[in-house]
């Protein structure tokens, strides 16, 4: 009953964008938070890792980012206790 009352009652388009969200996001020299397996010593980054669903290198050419689909879970989650303590 809680997933029908959410399907009605949060943005169709918002959902759909997140669902078809399916692109590797990789760390960049630069970006904060890069984990220092893939740098070099010059902090450089030099391996391919997704900073959403962590995949890396081999794995960036055989799947989908599935870290859109962590997001929408956890959404799912903070929307169904908003509901929950209506």
């Amino acid at each position: 009953m809680m997933l029908t009352a959410f399907a009605h009652d949060d943005d169709p388009a918002r959902m759909t964008e997140k669902l078809n969200h399916a692109t590797h996001v990789l760390y960049e020299t630069g970006d904060d938070g890069i984990p220092d397996a893939v740098k070099d010593g010059n902090g450089e980054v030099v391996l391919g890792l997704c900073k959403r669903c962590g995949a890396g290198e081999i794995q960036l050419g055989q799947n989908s980012c599935v870290g859109h689909l962590m997001d929408t879970i956890k959404d799912l989650r903070v929307r169904i206790k908003e509901l929950e303590s209506r």
